[in-house]
């Protein structure tokens, strides 16, 4: 079984360290499932260093313990100062880190992400572990035919 790489985006993160967010239910709810599949070893977990660093320890070490830190190097920054378009220099930022750690997956609660060609998740687009795939599933993850016979 392949192993999906999911990166949990700035807004996500904070949504659920911040209690008194607008999205905080919607993301944790999310993030409980994440959670499920990170510990079945379906999914793995990770965040930008810069916005894990932005978090008290506590929170850090507790809460988001099973995330992974993709370190934001001077190359990335440099990097993505040069994305075209736009996008903020955050989502620019995520960009580069995607195509450096060649992740497709975004967790996300945000819009801007969505106009790129990403796997995305948000509460409206994840399947607990267990439970029957939705169509919108990507192909990585959807069940596959049956190969066909010679005699078909």
């Amino acid at each position: 079984m392949k192993v999906r790489s999911v990166l949990l985006d700035a807004d996500f993160v904070n949504a659920i360290a911040n209690t008194n967010s607008l999205q905080h239910e919607r993301a944790t709810a999310t993030y409980r499932i994440l959670i499920d599949r990170y510990g079945t070893g379906i999914d793995r977990l990770f965040a930008l260093s810069t916005t894990l660093s932005d978090l008290p320890k506590e929170i850090r070490r507790s809460t988001f313990a099973p995330v992974a830190a993709l370190y934001v190097a001077r190359q990335h920054r440099a990097a993505a100062r040069k994305v075209s378009g736009d996008a903020s220099p955050q989502v620019a930022l995520t960009l580069v880190m995607l195509v450096s750690e060649k992740i497709r997956t975004v967790a996300t609660l945000g819009e801007e992400l969505r106009r790129f060609d990403l796997d995305i998740i948000s509460d409206d687009h994840i399947t607990p572990f267990g439970q029957q795939a939705k169509a919108s599933l990507s192909s990585e993850t959807a069940p596959q035919r049956a190969p066909r016979s010679r005699a078909e």
